[in-house]
């Protein structure tokens, strides 16, 4: 909690992914021991690792259901009480891919946005909707299979926006210079020609990828499932950063722009166990600090009176 302000503002942008915290915390460990280091970004999106690209396999039988069914089956599906088994599922294959995926960066559907979002924000230009940033990627990649098609998004997106900014900043704050040799573009022109029936199947992701690492990585490697970075913002917005973030949320001048009753009732929900809102919450909690950091200006940056290459730290106003 102490460092997160520092991390905000090595950051630049208000990017919420939770990772960055892990991400801080092992460039710094590993900035004690090494001054530049390997990373395995873009593996993912180019060879097919996200589980999220198995889900084209998973939803296949409602490609064979005509478009009139498949609505009503997505209308039925919106009937569905909130958390019952199925309902995610059906709302899902109800959808073509072009209206269900809009990369790992959709956090809030449009319909949340209405109550999160000030009458000032949707009086100054309203909700942009996710289909709007992603219509024009999809068709650029009209005529690629569907998995490829969430790669394409992925790589437009998620990969330079966050995925190479994050970690890039967040080894740079730790004075470790990070080397992401998959983002190259002999292998991007290799993963590229690969048909997508050996990046993804049912059964596994990255499968071109994992045949040929056997024997070099340990087999309990190469036969891992895919695992992110794992952050336990949930159980942290639930009990020992509860209080920071209420105050937080109560202090940050952002209510021309977000409902911070909204934002609060989201908060209590959270903590009650009544819904898992860690990943809205944090989007939100992020933007405010940036905004406290950059906007506001309620924090300073202090470097050390003595030390060459010691790092400063943000230091927040009385």
């Amino acid at each position: 909690m102490d460092v997160l302000p520092s991390l905000m503002w090595h950051m630049d942008e208000p990017v919420a992914d939770p990772s960055a915290v892990g991400l801080y915390f092992v460039s710094k460990l590993a900035s004690q021991h090494v001054k530049m280091v390997f990373s395995g970004e873009g593996a993912d999106e180019f060879f097919g690792g996200y589980n999220i690209y198995r889900e084209p396999h998973s939803l296949r039988f409602f490609d064979k259901i005509p478009g009139d069914m498949r609505r009503m089956i997505g209308y039925l599906a919106m009937l569905m009480p909130q958390g019952m088994k199925g309902k995610s599922f059906l709302e899902r294959g109800s959808q073509p891919l072009e209206q269900r995926f809009f990369g790992n960066a959709k956090i809030f559907m449009d319909k949340e946005k209405k109550k999160l979002l000030t009458r000032r924000w949707m009086e100054s230009g309203g909700i942009v909707p996710s289909t709007s940033i992603t219509a024009p990627l999809y068709n650029n990649a009209s005529g690629y299979d569907p998995v490829t098609k969430m790669q394409y998004i992925d790589i437009h997106t998620w990969l330079r926006g966050n995925i190479l900014m994050k970690a890039d900043k967040m080894s740079m704050a730790n004075s470790l210079e990070l080397r992401v040799p998959y983002v190259d573009t002999e292998v991007f022109k290799f993963a590229a020609a690969l048909p997508a029936k050996y990046k993804v199947t049912p059964q596994a992701t990255k499968m071109l990828f994992r045949h040929a690492m056997k024997g070099i990585v340990p087999a309990a490697v190469e036969g891992r499932r895919k695992l992110g970075f794992p952050v336990p913002t949930r159980v942290w917005l639930r009990n020992e950063w509860y209080d920071w973030a209420k105050q937080l949320i109560v202090t940050a001048d952002v209510g021309q722009w977000l409902d911070k009753t909204y934002v609060l009732q989201l908060l209590e929900m959270h903590k009650k166990g009544e819904i898992d809102a860690s990943r809205k919450l944090w989007t939100v909690l992020m933007f405010m600090l940036w905004h406290q950091i950059y906007i506001e200006q309620v924090y300073s940056f202090q470097l050390p009176v003595r030390g060459e290459l010691v790092r400063g730290s943000l230091v927040k106003h009385p």
